[in-house]
């Protein structure tokens, strides 16, 4: 009668975050709880860099910038041809 009181399955709440590149993780609640995820996540905004340097260090800003200029690009061509479709339009009428 008691069987649905047994627990089969327990879900452990692991996670993974970076101490050696951040610093001010925070659990919620405090000791016991998740650090990411959190109702309040208290972390996001005590987090700082630990300013240990390593080889990746600029490699997402030289990504980031590409990826922007990428899109100023489309954007631009996209600009273009919507201009350029709208004059062969008007010249047909």
């Amino acid at each position: 009668t008691d069987a649905s009181y047994v627990v089969l399955y327990h879900d452990a709440d692991t996670q993974a975050y970076r101490t050696d590149r951040f610093t001010g993780w925070l659990q919620q609640p405090k000791g016991t709880g998740p650090v990411l995820f959190s109702n309040s996540s208290p972390s996001y905004i005590n987090l700082k860099p630990t300013g240990s340097s390593g080889s990746e260090d600029g490699s997402n800003t030289a990504v980031l910038i590409g990826v922007i200029g990428a899109a100023v690009l489309l954007l631009a061509l996209g600009t273009v041809l919507a201009v350029r479709s709208r004059k062969q339009r008007e010249d047909r009428e």
